[in-house]
């Protein structure tokens, strides 16, 4: 009698392994996507702190916006007291800066000061706003069933989430 594997067998492990990979994957993309909006909600925590801390010193401006994080003719706005733009690319010439998946803003106005943070792929949108004498609120804005995924996770901490899709 001859050793090995029948062609049957052989096609049962490779549906058993289509099947495994088809049911993991999924789960593994929404985990990494996950890990990506928790490194945006690490991030903006600090710099609403951040531009808490710059209206406490300087005060709201009386007129326009005044932007915490990107360069303004090739020189670092540097009006937050965290190194946020250490940890991001920003470009000369532009209010945002950016990371490998995001795209961010931090600004304050006449009376509120507000934070963005837009996924590159588009799938979903984060911010939050504080005005004048209120507190951070945060949202998260879908447009594609991997962001729902996301933003639905975030309203058990307080988020509010929309669809946009």
């Amino acid at each position: 009698m001859k050793k090995g594997f029948t062609l049957i067998e052989l096609l049962v492990v490779v549906l058993i392994i289509g099947i495994l990979s088809g049911i993991a994957l999924p789960q593994y993309t929404a985990a990494v996507e996950k890990a990506r909006a928790s490194e945006v909600v690490s991030l903006m925590a600090s710099a609403e702190k951040a531009a808490d801390l710059y209206v406490l010193q300087e005060g709201y401006p009386s007129t326009g916006l005044v932007e915490l994080v990107g360069k303004r003719n090739g020189v670092a706005s540097g009006k937050l007291d965290i190194d946020i733009e250490a940890a991001l690319s920003c470009q000369t010439n532009n209010d945002r800066c950016e990371s490998k998946d995001f795209s961010y803003d931090v600004y304050c106005g006449t009376s509120t000061c507000t934070w963005t943070a837009e996924q590159l792929k588009g799938d979903y949108d984060m911010s939050g706003h504080r005005s004048r004498g209120g507190k951070w609120m945060r949202s998260c804005d879908y447009y594609t069933k991997a962001g729902r995924v996301v933003c639905e996770s975030l309203r058990g901490q307080g988020w509010s989430a929309s669809d946009n899709m």
